[in-house]
């Protein structure tokens, strides 16, 4: 997917990202995410590598939504981040 930063300027700066999403999967079911399209909100002055230990007090920058058809554990499907750009 693609993220578009904007600067809170009159006249917002853009620049653009492209973060790629690959589903590790052992099973006969693929995980397969509820929609192509996802918006979220990140301040301008936020710090870098912000993290909010306690849940229901931290901003909800987007909510992805997967499926999973096989069973019990193997139907877990977990995101992680792995690398950042600098």
């Amino acid at each position: 997917f693609t993220v578009e930063a904007l600067d809170e300027d009159e006249e917002p700066q853009k620049g653009y990202t492209n973060i790629k999403v690959k589903p590790l999967d052992i099973n006969d079911n693929k995980p397969i995410f509820d929609t192509d399209r996802l918006t979220g909100e990140v301040f301008e002055h936020s710090s870098p590598g912000w993290f909010c230990p306690i849940r229901d007090n931290c901003p909800v920058i987007a909510v992805v939504i997967t499926n999973d058809f096989d069973f019990m554990e193997n139907a877990s499907v977990d995101y992680e981040i792995v690398s950042s750009p600098s």
